[in-house]
């Protein structure tokens, strides 16, 4: 894997938050979201993944993201900001208990959440 610093250092004027990808992407937005006392709103069919992940998966999209080693960058920034490197937006960061993740409108469980733990 290939750390992405130029990338990171591109982002990181217009970001508020921002974190490697690499213990899953559930586990890390939930991280993410505490850190920052929100709760993250992720919309799986924005969630980029290969036509052959999908094929495999069949509306099972939410267990590659209690995956890890994605070595990507989760990052929020304010909705008008246009990103200075290819970005997808997956979701909204919204009010709430802070560390709470809800995919596709559904609240996880922290247990089922997935990914790995330090």
């Amino acid at each position: 894997p290939r750390p992405l610093l130029a990338e990171g250092k591109a982002i990181a004027p217009i970001a508020t938050a921002m974190m490697d990808v690499s213990d899953g992407l559930l586990i890390d937005a939930a991280r993410l979201a505490k850190a920052s006392g929100v709760v993250a709103a992720i919309d799986a069919s924005a969630v980029p993944l290969s036509c052959a992940a999908r094929a495999i998966l069949q509306g099972r999209e939410g267990e590659m993201m209690r995956w890890g080693d994605d070595y990507a960058l989760l990052f929020t920034a304010p909705r008008d900001c246009e990103p200075p490197v290819p970005a997808v937006r997956i979701g909204t960061m919204l009010a709430g208990e802070a560390g709470t993740v809800k995919l596709d409108g559904i609240v996880l469980d922290p247990a089922a959440i997935g990914g790995y733990q330090h």
